[in-house]
């Protein structure tokens, strides 16, 4: 077990940190001492207290002094605040890469390891719950646990119940676990990046749909069910590798938590080698069929017709039998004033979906809805990634037949969800153009 004397020395004594606590997280592992993260609906009463009355620890120390490393203000702002990281590089929260998923990892590792040290034994076995954002809301809108405005885990950055549902359809989950594509499922490394399927979907939408403290990314850590919810987002990633081979394309990238650093492949290993499981029927997936992904070709496209918000392409034929094809929009660099939905129709020509017209019309050619997170001022925080869609959702639509793609833009300002499907022009035309937002649209196929 970890000490507070200990978890205080690694952050604040950088020579022994990297491989002093990966080495304690694996000595842990092996020797048997396995943690494990479960449901916040299903903890006792005393365990939900013991774990507000970690984070309330945390939030004093801040108090005391904000710049305390064991703070909760200074574990905030690892994910919040851009930071120059020991080696010189700049950055913050890793988004729009193969490093989002191993970034946030650590991030909720050493979280863990401060909440277990804050004052043991009442705190020696906590453990960070996850929010299965799946089910329906034990609350009225999120976990009992979060609605309790006497607990340190309430935070009234939130929507209300007016703004609908705070869940994402499970559906959705299972496309992602079953990417076989690491790449896809979780992007690629830099310095030419992209987004992972988990993060354009459920993430970026879900964080958003939370409130506007986690709609932003300059202030999502400061609520407390973002641990919760980014457990989740891990118990994901523990769901995917149970059925999917990965093999990082920049495994020995080092990603940093202040004053923490570590390795992409140090952390795409099982959870169980990184000392916790997750209490989670993980059967339920299905039994795992690796496989491995193909090799790339890229076809870059000419869009016919470019809009303040769309662009619109024809696509040319296939140029290997049987591959995957890919929409890859290269470049997609996002303002600091608001993030950005992006959606994908496959239509007929002549066929406008920004015109007017029933919706079902328009929603019969949609293909995939993403969302991008807003940009962030002093760092290029997802700018220049590229994002991946795959035109297998066309359901079998002939693009050689006269069909055509079109990449269609809004903003999402941090507005309720409710209030987005009547978002004013002028929102629009201020924030950048899609030929700003995107650089370029190519077919990629595998």
């Amino acid at each position: 077990m970890l000490s507070r004397r200990s978890v205080l020395s690694v952050l604040t004594c950088g020579s022994l940190t990297g491989p002093w606590l990966f080495n304690a997280l694996h000595s842990r592992a092996v020797a048997g001492e396995t943690r494990t993260r479960k449901n916040i609906d299903q903890l006792t009463p005393q365990e939900v207290a013991d774990y507000g009355y970690a984070i309330s620890i945390l939030r004093k120390r801040s108090e005391v002094n904000p710049n305390d490393p064991a703070g909760y203000d200074y574990q905030a702002a690892l994910h919040n605040a851009d930071r120059t990281h020991p080696d010189g590089t700049v950055g913050s929260c890793e988004h729009g890469s193969e490093e989002f998923l191993p970034w946030h990892r650590i991030h909720l590792l050493l979280f863990e390891d401060l909440l277990r040290a804050s004052d043991p034994p009442r705190t020696s076995n906590i453990t960070l719950p996850y929010w299965n954002w799946q089910e329906n809301a034990s609350g009225k809108r999120f976990p009992k646990a979060f609605e309790d405005t006497a607990s340190p885990l309430f935070h009234a950055g939130r929507w209300g119940v007016d703004a609908g549902p705070a869940q994402w359809d499970p559906a959705d989950i299972a496309v992602a676990i079953n990417e076989d594509d690491w790449n896809l499922f979780a992007g690629d490394a830099k310095p030419a990046p992209s987004y992972g399927y988990l993060e354009l979907h459920a993430h970026n939408t879900m964080h958003g749909t939370i409130g506007p403290t986690m709609g932003d990314p300059g202030t999502a850590a400061e609520d407390p069910i973002f641990w919760s919810f980014h457990s989740f987002i891990d118990l994901t990633w523990a769901r995917w590798q149970r059925l999917n081979s990965q093999t990082a394309q920049n495994g020995a990238a080092t990603v940093w938590v202040e004053p923490e650093s570590r390795t992409v492949n140090q952390m795409i290993v099982a959870t169980m080698d990184l000392g916790y499981l997750y209490e989670f029927d993980f059967a339920a997936d299905g039994e795992a069929e690796i496989q491995m992904a193909g090799t790339r070709t890229t076809n870059a496209l000419s869009p016919d017709r470019v809009g303040l918000r769309a662009m619109t392409t024809s696509v040319a034929a296939p140029t290997k039998e049987g591959a995957r094809r890919l929409l890859k929009l290269v470049g997609v660099s996002p303002s600091l004033e608001a993030s950005y939905e992006i959606l994908v129709y496959v239509h007929p020509a002549g066929f406008d979906p920004l015109a007017g017209g029933p919706s079902s019309e328009r929603d019969g050619f949609l293909i995939d809805r993403l969302v991008i997170w807003k940009g962030r001022a002093g760092h290029g925080h997802h700018g220049g990634a590229s994002v991946y869609v795959d035109l297998s959702k066309a359901n079998g639509r002939d693009l050689l037949d006269g069909w055509q793609l079109t990449v269609v833009t809004s903003a999402l300002p941090l507005v309720p969800p409710a209030e987005r499907v009547n978002l004013q022009d002028s929102v629009n035309d201020r924030l950048a153009s899609i030929s700003n937002l995107i650089q370029r649209l190519e077919i990629e196929e595998r």
